[in-house]
């Protein structure tokens, strides 16, 4: 389903009274088609975006904590500054993404596809990355 910027903006504001307790409603964008969206600085924490394709979407300093990204298509995505911590990745197709110092503490990456991400400066601590995958050597994911 593709949204109009009107109705992302109403979902934004209802999802906030929710993340809140003041009534709303929690942000539900399964399937969603928002490809090229602007969710800049985007407070999309745990929502469910699960096979949402987001390929080119800015969602730089977006707060995504504890978000529903299974299976979302992120290819070319500006994810930099965006809280991914406890989100929840696995299959996503990141390729492309840019996730320059984003927080993916204890993320769910399992399977995900991240072919030519930008990930230097990335936060990864204890993040569960696709099997075989070698984070870059950075200050922030030597301790990984």
């Amino acid at each position: 389903m593709q949204y109009t910027t009107e109705a992302l903006v109403e979902i934004l504001s209802n999802h906030a009274l929710w993340l809140k307790g003041e009534g709303g409603e929690r942000a539900i964008l399964y399937d969603a088609d928002l490809r090229g969206a602007d969710l800049t600085d985007a407070n999309l924490a745990r929502a469910n975006l699960a096979r949402a394709n987001l390929s080119g979407a800015d969602l730089s300093g977006a707060d995504l904590h504890g978000a529903d990204l299974r299976c979302a298509n992120l290819i070319g995505a500006d994810l930099r500054r965006a809280k991914l911590v406890v989100a929840d990745l696995t299959d996503a197709n990141l390729t492309g993404a840019d996730l320059r110092r984003a927080n993916l503490v204890v993320a769910d990456l399992t399977d995900a596809n991240l072919t030519g991400a930008e990930l230097s400066h990335a936060y990864l601590t204890g993040a569960i990355l696709p099997e075989g995958f070698t984070p870059p050597e950075t200050p922030e994911t030597e301790a990984v």
